[in-house]
C-alpha cells in the first residue's frame, strides 16, 4: 500500500492565482493594501521556484469583474514586479476554481509534482475554492503564507490557521531538498499538442454539434429518429393538428407533426454556449479562431 508522503517530501508546483491587475478595479482599501504587502512575497516564491527548475502556474482569469464592462489588456496583465516568464504554464479559467474546466490538474501531473502551493487573490474566493477542489483531482494543496491576498487580512489570519500551508522557509527546504521529474507525455497529445482536458473539450463539442446536425435533420418530413433522446410522441390526427405543430415550432415547444399527425419531441441540448471565435489556452499552448477549425483537426 503506497504511504502518504509527508509535508516535507512533497513534490511542489507553485500556482499564481488571479494576480491580475483587473482584480484591483473597485477593491477596498484593505485588498489594495493587501496587494502592496503580499506582492512581494508572490515575486519572490516565483523566483525562488524559477532558479529551483520548477513549474510555475500562473491561473488568468478571462472573464469581467463586478466592477468591469469589457476586458482590457491592463487589466489581464500580471502584477507588475511578478516575473512571468514565457516558459511558465497559464492556464485560463472562466470559474472561481482553477480546476474546473481547465488543464491545471494536467500540467501540474505532467510536471512530476503531487502537490500544488497556492498563492495570489482573492483568499476568500478564487484560492480557497481552488484549495478545496485539489483533493477532487488527485492533488494536495497547501497556501503560501504571507503571499496571499484577501477582501480583509483577517480571512487570510483565519484560513492559514484552517488549512495546510507552507512558510517561506519550508519552501526553500523542499526547493533544495525535493527533485521533480517530469512525467512522459500522453501519447494522444501528438494529435495537435492538446492536452487530455482539451482533447476532452474538444470531443464535447465535436458530440454536442453532431446531435444538432441530427436534430435539424429530423425536421425533415418522413425521417425516422434513432436518437434515444428522442422520444416520439402518440400519433395524433393530421390536417389542423399538423398547422398547430407547425405554430408550436416558431413559440420554440416542439418540432412539426409529420404526416399522419406523428410528431417529436426534442431533449433541449445541455452544456454551456461558446462562441463560434473564442480563444482557448490549453497547456500553455494559445488556440485562436473559429472553433470549427479546431472541429476539423
Amino acid at each position: 500500500m503506497p504511504t502518504v508522503p509527508e509535508k516535507k517530501d512533497r513534490r511542489v508546483a507553485l500556482v499564481v492565482v488571479d494576480a491580475q491587475n483587473k482584480f484591483l478595479v473597485g477593491a477596498s482599501e484593505q485588498a489594495i493594501r493587501g496587494k502592496e504587502a503580499h506582492v512581494p512575497v508572490i515575486a519572490e516564491a516565483v523566483r525562488m521556484f524559477h532558479e529551483a527548475g520548477r513549474p510555475v502556474v500562473f491561473v488568468l482569469y478571462d472573464g469581467v469583474t463586478h466592477y468591469m464592462d469589457r476586458n482590457t489588456a491592463e487589466g489581464d496583465a500580471i502584477f507588475e514586479g511578478i516575473d512571468a516568464r514565457s516558459d511558465d504554464i497559464y492556464v485560463h479559467k472562466y470559474h472561481m476554481n482553477s480546476f474546473r474546466n481547465t488543464c491545471l490538474e494536467d500540467v501540474v501531473k505532467e510536471a512530476g509534482c503531487d502537490s500544488v502551493l497556492l498563492c495570489g487573490m482573492y483568499t476568500d474566493f478564487c484560492v480557497m475554492s481552488t484549495y478545496w477542489s485539489a483533493i477532487d483531482h488527485g492533488l494536495t494543496a497547501f497556501l503560501l503564507k504571507g503571499a496571499l491576498i484577501a477582501t480583509e487580512e483577517r480571512v487570510n489570519e483565519m484560513y492559514s490557521e484552517l488549512c495546510k500551508t507552507f512558510d517561506m522557509a519550508e519552501v526553500e527546504d523542499n526547493l533544495r531538498n525535493v527533485k521533480t521529474v517530469p512525467c512522459p507525455k500522453d501519447p494522444m497529445d501528438d494529435r495537435g499538442g492538446y492536452c487530455r482536458c482539451a482533447r476532452l473539450y474538444l470531443q464535447a463539442v465535436k458530440d454536442k454539434e453532431s446531435k444538432r446536425k441530427v436534430r435539424v435533420l429530423l425536421q425533415r418530413p418522413g425521417v425516422r429518429s434513432q436518437d434515444p433522446q428522442v422520444q416520439e410522441s402518440d400519433p395524433g390526427g393530421g390536417g389542423e393538428d399538423g398547422r398547430r405543430g407547425q405554430e408550436a415550432v416558431h413559440r420554440g415547444r416542439e418540432t412539426p407533426r409529420r404526416p399522419g399527425g406523428r410528431q417529436i419531441r426534442r431533449a433541449p441540448l445541455g452544456g454551456q454556449q461558446h462562441s463560434q471565435t473564442e480563444t482557448r489556452t490549453f497547456h500553455g499552448h494559445k488556440h485562436d479562431g473559429p472553433l470549427q477549425a479546431l472541429l476539423r483537426g
